[in-house]
């Protein structure tokens, strides 16, 4: 299992199990943790990935899987993963609006 044939797997229309929910899961806290802990910028999606998915190109990769996570699993009474993964993206200077 990897991340890419999950995110095409879930483009093409096809529901993900929960251990491949949770593999995304952990993916993405661990994305998150190492944009906190480093300067250097966080990973792209590739074209393909974005166009899978409807989402811009030069899109963060770890936006994509927040997207996927919060359309799967939604998080009751907190902010939802994307909104995470936005200002942390802010607070590290790698979004500007």
């Amino acid at each position: 299992m990897n991340k890419f044939d999950l995110i095409f797997k879930y483009a093409k229309g096809k529901k993900l199990n929960k251990e491949e929910l949770r593999f995304l899961e952990n993916y993405l806290a661990t994305l998150i943790e190492e944009t906190r802990l480093s300067d250097s910028r966080p990973k792209m999606a590739s074209n393909e990935m974005c166009d899978s998915l409807g989402l811009c190109h030069e899109s963060f990769e770890m936006s994509c899987i927040a997207s996927i996570l919060d359309k799967c699993q939604p998080l009751e009474n907190e902010i939802s993963r994307e909104q995470k993964v936005f200002y942390l993206l802010l607070q590290s200077r790698f979004l500007y609006y």
